[in-house]
């Protein structure tokens, strides 16, 4: 599996005034914290295609008779089977009391993408999304805290 983990210093302290203001204040929040995650998980999912790309051209593995265009390095992967794309889960709420939310690459090869091999290159395409929609989400969030009177 492949992903980013995000932890926040002195969330401890703002949970608890979250707690204490009751759960349609909590409900905000992880409405904020689940559409930045889709905006994460869409962004990888568009990412993933088969054309587009520039990489080396081999026989298609679904059939071998089609030419199919790799990824190059740094690119997001190039889509040739369907197990990469439909391994890309989403957990809305995390176990406990946390208020959270995480995106999986459940494909065995996700972290060999993602952070390359010693055969091969980086084909990143977890770190990417979220980095381009980091702000976005921290934005949602702040919203969300700043209409509790929490910020």
């Amino acid at each position: 599996m492949s992903g980013i983990d995000v932890q926040l210093i002195g969330v401890d302290r703002l949970m608890a005034k979250l707690h204490a203001m009751g759960p349609e204040a909590e409900a905000r929040v992880r409405k904020a914290a689940r559409l930045g995650m889709l905006a994460i998980r869409d962004e990888v999912m568009k990412s993933i295609r088969p054309v587009g790309k520039h990489g080396k051209f081999y026989h298609s593995k679904r059939n071998p008779k089609v030419m199919y265009q790799a990824s190059a390095p740094d690119e997001p992967p190039s889509q040739d089977t369907t197990e990469l794309k439909n391994g890309i889960t989403n957990v809305l709420d995390l176990p406990g009391d946390e208020v959270g939310v995480m995106i999986i690459s459940q494909a065995p090869y996700s972290a060999d993408l993602e952070y390359g091999t010693s055969n091969m290159e980086a084909r990143p395409f977890m770190g990417p999304a979220f980095r381009h929609n980091k702000a976005y989400c921290k934005e949602l969030i702040k919203i969300s805290l700043k209409n509790l009177g929490l910020i």
